[in-house]
């Protein structure tokens, strides 16, 4: 039986674990180089090593629980097999980048002449526990910095500034405010709300609004429009 300090001392351990190998994460930031990297490996890592004393387990007569437990660790371990490595190049003025999962690999490159921001994506949880992930808005799409959804909002937003502040792009730009909204919804990441609208999922977007900056419906949804609107003005310039 573990003591109150070594249960304690355990967790802190497995706190540092958890954050080194599955949030999202800057390991490298050079004045010609910053890298972010999401990756889950470790936590799949864990769930495989977990599976194996229960096949061992099942492999005994009446084990049959055991490998079902054995198979559902297992199962587990596949689906956080991922990981995303982004490379921000300043010397190239470009973004390198590439990912992985359980057969399935891919890479890109995104010039810096491209990229006209960093949205935060939200899923909004029923009891309002939210997750996020960043993705570089680019003038052809958006491009996912991560393929799994994190809780952590203050480590994104941390994350998100310093990428803006890497490609010399305006922190505070791409916050705005339409109308009554402008005052209290000073602190929307409008990239955020852009994400979304590009999705298809004009609810969240009002959504985020709300539960960001305190508005009301009306307010949230006059400052999601004026987004909207702006959007549309934008690609009627490029056509």
């Amino acid at each position: 039986m573990l003591s109150c300090e070594e249960t304690a001392n355990l967790l802190v351990e497995l706190r540092c674990f958890v954050r080194y190998f599955w949030i999202m994460r800057i390991t490298r930031h050079t004045a010609q180089e910053l890298v972010v990297i999401d990756s889950a490996i470790g936590m799949s890592a864990v769930l495989l090593v977990a599976s194996l004393p229960l096949f061992y387990a099942a492999t005994r007569p009446g084990k049959i629980g055991a490998l079902f437990g054995a198979c559902l660790f297992l199962l587990g371990a596949v689906v956080w097999f991922r990981k995303t490595t982004f490379i921000f190049d300043a010397g190239e003025q470009r973004v390198r980048w590439h990912g992985r999962k359980v057969l399935k690999a891919e890479r890109g490159v995104i010039p810096f002449s491209e990229i006209t921001g960093i949205g935060t994506e939200t899923i909004f949880g029923s009891s309002g526990s939210n997750t996020y992930r960043l993705t570089i808005l680019t003038r052809s799409g958006l491009v996912p910095l991560a393929y799994t959804y994190g809780g952590n909002r203050e480590s994104y937003a941390s994350i998100r500034e310093e990428i803006l502040r890497f490609l010399k792009l305006d922190v505070t730009a791409p916050r705005a405010a339409a109308g009554q909204a402008a005052n209290s919804a000073a602190a929307i990441d409008e990239a955020s709300v852009r994400s979304l609208l590009g999705q298809g999922r004009k609810i969240d977007a009002i959504a985020l609004v709300r539960s960001s900056a305190g508005t009301g419906l009306t307010e949230a949804v006059k400052f999601v429009e004026g987004v909207e609107e702006k959007m549309r003005a934008s690609t009627q310039e490029q056509k």
